[in-house]
């Protein structure tokens, strides 16, 4: 969308959006120390859901709807960051909510896994929904992708779908996110402040452990999109197979997350997550001894991934639901109550790991010698297959490692919550 409807070249919109992940990691532990220090008559986590939201479609109407246009070059790149600088934070400022508001909506384990499987199935439906309707509506105006009035429809059907889930969200938080419901409330000398973010980091072994285990997955999982064409032409040497597993990737998912619900709820996220994993690296080392790329054996291919990319749906299910755990985990330990500071820093971890993808993929073509419409040869070949196989069983054992300090369990996940409010009812 850069590059085709505001007419920007790809050197400055490649720069833009690295300064921007940038901006946005920056602007996470900030938002979540804000949050965590916010106390109003509407809530905590409301105001900036609300906020946030405003700035977000504020942010995507300005850049993507063509309502302004400059002649001079200069303006209208500093029109553009100035106006992403403004969704990111919107954004940051809703995401951290996503992550931080569930320690405030519901205790009860099986509803946090239970709203975990709901989210992850709306957000996959959703996006592969938006990709699969934007493209072809955009590229059917006259002019194709360089035609602003298509943009500008998708970016409102973006603003309503926005305005309606924020309404909501909030609505759901309504009972939830009062004063009188927040865990030991704090002095104003004990307020959220960097010093605070260091010793969360440095002492939390739980948000250690998770960071550690889904960082590492994280980074398998974006080095997969990003190398998988390379994986079908070279490895797989063949490129329709790519749409094929596409087509299977959604339905696999769904059922990953609901195994990983499953498990959560009759044991715990730990176990499910470990489940997962386990599964994951199991089946990821199966495709690369067997390495069933020929014809004859493509429907094997075609389960196995099916089956791979089901064992990543349950790590994933589990994730969002494990940092509001921490959250309370912190509370518990250590006496505060930062469920904001906790999911932003995971989330600038997150963002961090994803942004080094790019450089690790740069990095293996430069090793390799790549060039466009180079010849198969064994050495690239075994890249792409390590690349898409081999670095994600490697980032599973990992997270197997990582999950040894991670210490809540049912058992624990009990007692934090009896300690913390020992006549709650569940919420």
């Amino acid at each position: 969308m850069l590059t085709d409807n505001l007419l920007l070249s790809g050197l400055v919109a490649g720069l833009i959006l690295t300064f921007a992940r940038l901006f946005d990691g920056v602007t996470d532990p900030l938002i979540g120390m804000w949050l965590d220090n916010t106390v109003t008559r509407w809530g905590k986590f409301r105001p900036f859901l609300l906020g946030g939201s405003i700035m977000i479609n504020i942010g995507m109407l300005f850049i993507f709807g063509g309502f302004v246009r400059f002649s001079n070059p200069t303006l209208q790149y500093a029109w553009i960051i100035v106006w992403y600088a403004v969704y990111i934070i919107g954004y940051t400022a809703q995401s951290a909510c996503t992550k931080s508001a569930q320690v405030q909506l519901t205790s009860d384990t099986r509803q946090r896994s239970l709203l975990a499987f709901l989210t992850s199935i709306i957000d996959a439906f959703y996006w592969n929904g938006f990709l699969a309707v934007s493209v072809n509506y955009v590229a059917g105006f006259p002019g194709g992708l360089t035609n602003p009035t298509g943009y500008r429809h998708i970016v409102l059907l973006a603003i309503a779908v926005n305005i309606l889930l924020t309404f909501f969200a909030l609505l759901s938080l309504r009972e939830h996110d009062r004063p009188e419901f927040y865990s030991r409330q704090r002095r104003p000398a004990d307020r959220v402040r960097v010093g605070t973010l260091i010793d969360l980091i440095s002492r939390n072994h739980a948000l250690q452990a998770l960071i550690a285990a889904a960082a590492t997955n994280k980074l398998a999982w974006v080095l997969q999109g990003a190398a998988a064409v390379y994986f079908y032409v070279y490895t797989v040497q063949n490129l329709k197979t790519q749409a094929t597993v596409s087509l299977l990737a959604l339905p696999a998912m769904f059922v990953g997350n609901f195994v990983g619900m499953w498990i959560a709820r009759r044991t715990d996220r730990k176990t499910s997550f470990l489940a997962g994993t386990w599964a994951a690296i199991l089946l990821g080392g199966l495709v690369i001894i067997v390495r069933p790329f020929d014809v004859e054996r493509l429907w094997l291919f075609l389960l196995l991934i099916s089956l791979v990319n089901a064992a990543n749906g349950i790590t994933a299910m589990n994730i969002i639901p494990m940092i509001a755990d921490v959250a309370d985990y912190d509370h518990w330990k250590n006496g505060r109550f930062v469920p904001g500071l906790v999911g932003t820093t995971f989330g600038l971890v997150d963002k961090l790991v994803s942004s080094a993808s790019g450089l690790l993929i740069g990095g293996l073509l430069t090793a390799i010698g790549y060039q466009t419409g180079m010849e198969w040869s064994p050495v690239i070949y075994w890249a792409f297959l390590l690349v898409m196989l081999g670095v994600p069983v490697a980032g599973h054992l990992i997270s197997v490692i990582a999950m040894r300090w991670y210490p809540i369990n049912g058992l624990l996940y009990a007692k934090i919550q009896n300690d913390l409010d020992p006549q709650r009812v569940l919420r």
